[in-house]
């Protein structure tokens, strides 16, 4: 079952990899739309933007975002050791603050993938990538300086853009993010425990899906058009 289609509680999810029910999101070899459409996976499917004969299966994330969707999991229903001291299970057991952190490289690599996917949709040469991405090493450089430059417009309007006719809000799930990333650097810079509420990493878990559907949103709004506005095929672009 999939998650969107059903009321269940994601934080109670053991028996399949979170990333199965989440991250089923596939891509047009076509004209680069992102959608859920399984249909994709099958030969000669079409596709409902462009119509398009489906060439086979093309997950859109990778195993990346996959492996770090399932550590999440993994990390959010191990038990705690024995042994521990009191204090801590007070605040937040170790294994749910890995959840923190693994939810925060979550977001972090999710950018990199828009961001590497604008850049071939801009044709812009692999060593020339490379330098921008070097160029802007922190998240908020890739935020404030190298999103804008990729996609013509700032990070903020182009969230607040797709909060319009969904019901996923975009804003409050980047505001989200963002209070976990200060706690989540509280956290390693202190090494305080109670830098993070007893409720994020369930929090957290439940906000993979909005997260997600955040960046094929934008995805769809600033790389799709290059390919669904020219003769270009999505599958033919050069990594």
């Amino acid at each position: 079952m999939r998650a969107s289609e059903s009321a269940m509680d994601i934080t109670e999810v053991t028996t399949q990899p979170l990333s199965m029910l989440l991250a089923d999101f596939f891509v047009c070899d076509g004209c680069g739309i992102v959608d859920r459409d399984q249909g994709r996976c099958l030969q000669g499917h079409p596709c409902s933007a462009c119509r398009d004969p489906s060439r086979g299966g093309h997950s859109y994330w990778g195993i990346r975002i996959d492996a770090l969707i399932d550590l999440i999991q993994e990390a959010y229903h191990r038990p705690e050791p024995p042994g521990r001291g009191p204090l801590l299970n007070v605040a937040v057991a170790s294994h749910k603050l890995a959840v923190v952190i693994f939810f925060c490289t979550l977001g972090e690599v999710l950018l990199d993938h828009l961001l590497v996917e604008c850049m071939l949709a801009l044709r812009i040469p692999p060593q020339v990538r490379d330098r921008l991405l070097e160029d802007n090493l922190s998240a908020k450089q890739r935020v404030d300086r190298l999103f804008p430059t990729l996609a013509g417009t700032t990070w903020r309007k182009a969230v607040s853009n797709l909060d319009q006719g969904s019901t996923l809000g975009s804003s409050a799930t980047v505001a989200f993010y963002l209070e976990v990333v200060e706690h989540r650097n509280t956290l390693l810079h202190s090494g305080s425990v109670w830098a993070v509420r007893p409720e994020m990493p369930d929090e957290c878990l439940r906000r993979i899906w909005p997260l997600l559907n955040l960046f094929a949103a934008l995805h769809n709004a600033f790389v799709h058009p290059a390919y669904a506005q020219s003769d270009r095929r999505y599958h033919e672009e050069p990594v």
